[in-house]
């Protein structure tokens, strides 16, 4: 199932960043290609290479920490509509979450040598997401397969108290849980199968297609 979305909140565009710049129009669209996870709505973003969404071996921003944790990328739109050089940033409409198998796309625009970044959290983690980081935009058509990263804000419990996705319930709380969590972004380490979470909604290497088509000048 593919869906194109549109975001009011994408039309409230930085103008520093789009004063000396022609704007090209992309389609950026996610794959679920997890055989159990679920993903949140994403938060695609263009900017210029200075902006970044996370960093590997440095702490999260509370907003991209949020979305990893919770699966909500509002906060995190605000702040990157607010950071010189960004572009665009929107996310896909809530509560369009990603079932294995399906994508959505999400139409973006951006300028010259301008980049793409895509953040996702998996609903049945503590706080891992998906993350495209920083990716060039150029020519009509590119695909990239993308890993799972920690966001390092909060401990893998795998405990249903502290995660908010299947097979938890949806009144289990999830509760914040902060003693033991790494501090940095890092590789995720995947789902050890112990606690609530079962060894089934583990993954191997990318979990998530992104394929990004110009539409127009």
């Amino acid at each position: 199932m593919r869906r194109i979305v549109f975001s009011l909140i994408s039309l409230l565009l930085p103008l520093s960043a789009m004063a000396s710049d022609k704007m090209s129009y992309y389609d950026v669209t996610i794959t679920n290609g997890s055989s159990s996870q679920v993903l949140t709505p994403p938060v695609v973003a263009t900017h210029k290479a200075k902006a970044s969404v996370f960093s590997v071996g440095q702490p999260a921003s509370a907003e991209l920490a949020h979305l990893a944790e919770n699966g909500d990328g509002v906060p995190l739109v605000s702040k990157l509509q607010t950071m010189q050089g960004v572009y665009q940033a929107t996310q896909g409409d809530a509560p369009g979450v990603l079932l294995p198998g399906h994508s959505v796309t999400i139409r973006v625009m951006a300028g010259k040598r301008a980049r793409v970044s895509v953040v996702s959290m998996l609903a049945s983690t503590n706080d891992g997401f998906i993350g495209l980081n920083g990716a060039r935009l150029h020519g009509n058509m590119s695909s990239k397969m993308v890993g799972v990263y920690d966001a390092g804000s909060e401990a893998n419990t795998e405990m249903c108290a502290h995660i908010p996705g299947p097979p938890c319930a949806m009144d289990s709380g999830n509760a914040r849980m902060e003693n033991g969590a790494e501090g940095f972004v890092s590789f995720h380490s995947g789902i050890r199968g112990n606690v609530d979470i079962p060894a089934g909604m583990d993954w191997r290497g990318d979990l998530a297609l992104i394929s990004i088509k110009k539409v127009s000048d």
